[in-house]
């Protein structure tokens, strides 16, 4: 069922709202993070905000991919 959705989503997003930029650059400097993982945040986010149907990666996004990252 979650790759019948992956292969509807269409292209992902590619813009993102100044809230989730913000969001992921003091997650960086608060859990001590690589660059690498800034753009692991940034994909992941990206495919919650297509799977959403947003055509912007919104705040709201990141922080699930955040959350994600912490759990891990």
């Amino acid at each position: 069922d979650l790759q019948r959705q992956l292969d509807r989503r269409g292209p992902l997003p590619e813009k993102f709202d100044r809230l989730s930029e913000s969001l992921i650059r003091h997650a960086l400097a608060e859990m001590e993070l690589t660059p690498l993982d800034a753009a692991v945040f940034r994909n992941v986010a990206r495919t919650i905000a297509s799977l959403d149907g947003s055509p912007v990666v919104e705040a709201r996004h990141m922080t699930e991919a955040i959350n994600y990252r912490i759990r891990a």
